[in-house]
């Protein structure tokens, strides 16, 4: 089976950095003085890292499981490089396995495989997600 891995971008905007601790509970912003890093001279912020894995996680529903079942689950998750404001993220994502439901006639079991880059094309997180699947013409 040939897939063809799907490429989605969007901007990380530092409103976003501000509005996504506070309603999560995260202690990212109050820990955010020791994030800020002077590198040359600069103030460089850095995103929570969760905000970046749900971004990525959010580029690819609509492609790979918003017609789909229930989300089953992340795995395997790396944070490999830090991302900062005015960065811009893609996500690929490739199918690594699926197989037929035993308990749900009708349904698969989907494994994708997704990378997020930075707009220099470097890796920033990686992991694997699992959904349930209606089988087409089911």
């Amino acid at each position: 089976m040939t897939i063809t891995p799907l490429t989605h971008f969007v901007p990380a905007l530092y409103a976003q950095v501000h509005a996504f601790s506070p309603p999560t509970g995260s202690e990212y912003m109050r820990i955010l003085p020791e994030l800020v890093l002077s590198v040359f001279g600069m103030i460089v912020m850095v995103v929570d890292p969760l905000l970046v894995l749900c971004t990525v996680i959010g580029l690819s529903v609509e492609d790979l499981s918003e017609a789909g079942g229930p989300f089953l689950g992340v795995e395997d998750v790396e944070f490999l490089r830090p991302v900062h404001p005015g960065d811009t993220i893609t996500a690929r994502s490739r199918v690594v396995s699926r197989r037929e439901s035993e308990s749900r006639p009708g349904f698969g079991i989907v494994t994708w495989e997704t990378e997020g880059r930075n707009q220099r094309g470097e890796a920033v997180v990686s992991y694997r997600r699992t959904n349930l699947v209606a089988k087409r013409g089911a």
